[in-house]
């Protein structure tokens, strides 16, 4: 029987540094029966893109268009699509070689209204060099996983690591034109709502993190946009929704994102008992955790971070110091906040700390309601 024709989506907007890696994974797959679409998004580097890319021609469908956007880029590659499934590869980042033929062999093997994959994936940071694989499945049960939104809400799934079959555009339209930087989550959230989906505990994809990312360059607008998101979301969640995704947790964790996006500083969650954990990294996903803990009435010691701009402020009504050994209480619980970690985590070892905990381990305990007898009361 003939394999459906699977999809590859690669927008990019002056991308010659690293498109043509994007496209080597693409057409590298153990899966045979691909196509690769490439949309170049009006570039204006001098014809780079478009003439580091000339040599895979005959291998790729090449589409070119003004500049309108992520969001329009890729609606302008799946109206070309010819692929029974897709898949959005952004062009600095890669798919492990063997991520379409796991994807598409597991959603053979489902239920036939199941048509959406997800994988775990990794992180490989340009500038410290650090690789870090996501392991959502050892965070959190499977069934929690696979069920509606839980994985955009708790994980931030990267939509590299999905696939699924052309019918959900019938279903959920194409990508919002109108978000510049925000398409992904309120796409997914689309996609994802009310749906089981299949999920496999691969990594499918590596997720380049450098200072010309989009999120990088354009930090305050990708801010602003997923705030207007994710209060949509949490507009949309019914109370019944809320609790099948996650309980009264859902709502914790939508507050405490919601709270985290905002530039100013909130006074939420001030009826708080304090506690001994120690928050290192006072970046976005530090003060969401903060707002977290907070909604469950728990008030953290301390941020610590490096960045010396942090030292001595109050984020989220919780005080920052410099990541040094003095600064740390004793039996301080300590929890690594950030997505890659080792380098913190390194540091810490090298300051005599042995037990440290990761960020999805606080919010594992906090959604199975373990929080408390962790913290020993």
């Amino acid at each position: 029987m003939k394999k459906d024709l699977v999809s590859i989506v690669i927008p990019v907007y002056n991308g010659s540094d690293y498109v043509c890696e994007a496209v080597e994974s693409a057409l590298n797959q153990t899966y045979e029966n691909i196509e690769v679409i490439v949309v170049n998004d009006g570039s204006d580097d001098e014809g780079m893109t478009r003439q580091c890319l000339e040599p895979y021609f005959e291998r790729i469908m090449y589409l070119e268009k003004d500049n309108g956007g992520v969001a329009s880029a890729l609606n302008e590659g799946i109206k070309h699509m010819n692929g029974e499934y897709f898949v959005w590869l952004s062009h600095d980042d890669l798919l492990e070689k063997d991520k379409v033929q796991l994807q598409y062999e597991a959603l053979q093997n489902c239920d036939s209204e199941i048509t959406i994959s997800a994988m775990n994936y990794t992180f490989f940071d340009e500038r410290t060099g650090e690789v870090v694989k996501t392991q959502f499945h050892k965070d959190f049960p499977i069934e929690r996983i696979e069920n509606s939104v839980f994985l955009l809400l708790w994980e931030e799934v990267h939509f590299s690591s999905f696939m699924f079959h052309k019918s959900n555009f019938d279903r959920i339209g194409l990508f919002n034109e109108e978000l510049k930087t925000a398409q992904d989550v309120e796409f997914i959230f689309r996609l994802l709502y009310r749906k089981k989906i299949v999920f496999l505990s691969e990594p499918g994809s590596r997720v380049r993190l450098h200072d010309r990312s989009g999120t990088a360059m354009y930090f305050d607008e990708v801010s602003n946009e997923n705030l207007v998101v994710y209060q949509y979301i949490r507009d949309k969640l019914s109370d019944a929704d809320l609790c099948e995704i996650g309980g009264e947790q859902t709502k914790h964790k939508l507050d405490a994102i919601i709270a985290a996006l905002k530039s100013e500083e909130l006074d939420y969650f001030t009826d708080c008992k304090e506690s001994n954990i120690v928050l290192v990294g006072a970046g976005v996903y530090g003060r969401r955790l903060n707002y977290e803990l907070r909604a469950n009435g728990i008030a953290p010691a301390a941020f610590l971070d490096n960045d010396n701009k942090k030292n001595n402020r109050i984020i989220g009504g919780t005080s920052c110091r410099l990541l040094r050994k003095e600064n740390i209480p004793n039996h301080a619980t300590i929890v690594v906040t950030t997505k890659v970690f080792n380098t913190l985590e390194k540091q810490l070892r090298d300051m005599g700390f042995v037990k440290i905990y990761k960020r999805t381990e606080i919010e594992s305990m906090m959604l199975n309601n373990e929080i408390e007898s962790f913290l020993g009361r």
